[in-house]
C-alpha cells in the first residue's frame, strides 16, 4: 500500500471519523480511555502487554516519567467529539506519525470491540492529514481544531456567525475532551500538549482567547485550505 512520507519537524492536521459516521465515543469512559492512549502509546519505550499495573503506575506517575519517555510526535492541540478527532501533530522521528495513529487507533478499536461486543473496522479507513505549509496557518489551524467542539450545539462558527460569543465560550470551557481548556489556563489530566507549544503560537492566554474570538466571528474556512496540503494515508 502507499504510504506518504511525513517530514520531521514539520506540521501536520490529522484526523479521522467513525466508519458509517457511528460513534467512536459512548461515554465518558471511553473519552477518557482514548486520551490515556494518547499519553501511553506516544512513547517508543512503549508496550502495550495487557499489564495493568504497568499502565497504572505510568498514567499516575506521568510527570515522573516524562523525562524517560521517548514521544513519536508533539501534540500541538486535539479534540475528541462523538464520531471523529482532530489533531494537530509535529513529527519528531522518523515514522513518528504514522506509529503513533497506528497504536493509538488499533488499540482504541480493540478496547471498543471488547467493551461493547462488536468486531470489525471501528474507523473509516485511513486517517487524513494535511500538510501545513507555513507556521501561520498553525495559529490558524489550532482555533479551528478546538472551535469544533460547538459543531453539536447551536453556534455557527463556520460561516463566522456566533451570535452570542459568551455563551459559546463558555460551552468550550466546560468541554473537557480538548486542548482548549489547557490552552485557557487550565491543568491536563496528562502532560500531552508542551507549554512551550501553547506560548509558540501564542503568547499569552489573552492573545489565544482573542485569536479565537476573531476567528469566530470571520469565515477563514476559504483561506485556511489554501495554506494545507491534502495527504491520504494507507494503513
Amino acid at each position: 500500500m502507499r504510504e506518504t512520507e511525513f517530514e520531521n519537524g514539520e506540521y501536520y492536521h490529522i484526523y479521522n471519523r467513525g466508519v458509517d459516521q457511528r460513534e467512536i465515543f459512548v461515554d465518558e469512559s471511553d473519552y477518557d480511555r482514548f486520551v490515556q492512549n494518547m499519553f501511553l502509546f506516544n512513547d517508543k519505550t512503549y508496550f502495550d502487554r495487557g499489564d495493568i499495573f504497568d499502565k497504572i503506575v505510568r498514567l499516575s506517575g506521568s510527570q515522573i516519567f516524562e523525562n524517560e519517555r521517548e514521544p513519536f510526535v508533539q501534540i500541538v492541540a486535539y479534540t475528541l467529539l462523538p464520531n471523529h478527532y482532530h489533531f494537530l501533530l509535529e513529527q519528531l522521528v522518523d515514522g513518528g506519525i504514522s506509529k503513533f495513529l497506528h497504536k493509538l487507533n488499533k488499540g482504541y478499536s480493540r478496547y471498543f470491540n471488547l467493551r461493547y461486543n462488536r468486531t470489525g473496522t471501528l474507523f473509516q479507513g485511513p486517517f487524513k492529514a494535511k500538510h501545513l505549509n507555513g507556521d501561520t496557518y498553525a495559529s490558524h489551524i489550532i482555533p479551528y481544531i478546538h472551535l469544533n467542539i460547538l459543531d453539536h450545539g447551536k453556534h455557527d462558527w463556520r460561516e463566522g456567525r456566533i451570535e452570542d460569543w459568551t455563551s459559546a465560550l463558555a460551552e468550550m470551557d466546560r468541554y473537557k475532551w480538548s486542548s482548549h481548556q489547557y490552552y485557557r489556563g487550565k491543568n491536563q489530566p496528562f502532560p500531552l500538549v508542551d507549554s512551550q507549544n501553547r506560548l509558540k503560537w501564542f503568547g499569552s492566554m489573552e492573545e489565544y482567547s482573542s485569536t479565537l474570538r476573531e476567528w469566530s466571528s470571520r469565515n477563514f474556512i476559504e483561506e485556511l485550505e489554501e495554506g494545507l496540503t491534502t495527504k491520504v494515508i494507507n494503513r
